[in-house]
């Protein structure tokens, strides 16, 4: 596969992640469809060829990766 051959099929795929049905599975799944999202748009910047802005991307997902599960666990009812 080439790199215009999977940067179509990325996105064929980001259209249908924008879809009502992938957010309604992703919501039902407890999945922040956001998250697959910046993935997705990392990806596609990294094969169009402009790294740096690649993981500039990747970057902030894993910045709002870390913040959720900073969330989660001072939500978390302590077992103390």
């Amino acid at each position: 596969m080439t790199i215009n051959g999977a940067l179509s099929i990325l996105e064929n795929l980001e259209k249908d992640m924008k879809g009502y049905q992938f957010e309604a599975e992703s919501c039902e799944r407890k999945i922040n469809p956001s998250f697959a999202l910046l993935a997705m748009n990392a990806l596609q910047t990294y094969l169009g060829g402009d790294v740096l802005a690649a993981q500039a991307g990747f970057q902030t997902l894993a910045e709002e990766l870390a913040a959720r599960q900073r969330s989660a666990s001072a939500a978390a009812p302590s077992s103390h």
